[in-house]
């Protein structure tokens, strides 16, 4: 579980290289293979300016009532600064 692989051999190795979606789960967990599988049979675009859902509304809509200025706001959460740019 976690960050760990298994060689052919049954070797088990810590994965140095694994990322944020696999370090605390494991590589194809069951679990999320299946999470995965039920979403994507029902929607697959996760685009959030296209599809925006509840949650990301209820945050933006948070962020601004409480930056200040008194003019119109908007906001748009991205995953990067050069998503941002």
């Amino acid at each position: 579980f976690g960050g760990i692989v298994e060689d052919v051999d049954g070797n088990r190795l810590i994965d140095l290289g694994s990322g944020i979606a696999v370090t605390t789960i494991g590589n194809a967990s069951p679990r999320v293979v299946d999470a995965v599988a039920e979403q994507a049979a029902k929607f697959t675009h996760t685009c959030f300016m296209v599809t925006p859902y509840e949650g990301y509304v209820a945050v933006a809509e948070a962020l601004n009532r409480l930056t200040p200025g008194d003019g119109d706001k908007r906001t748009a959460l991205f995953n990067s600064g050069s998503e941002a740019v």
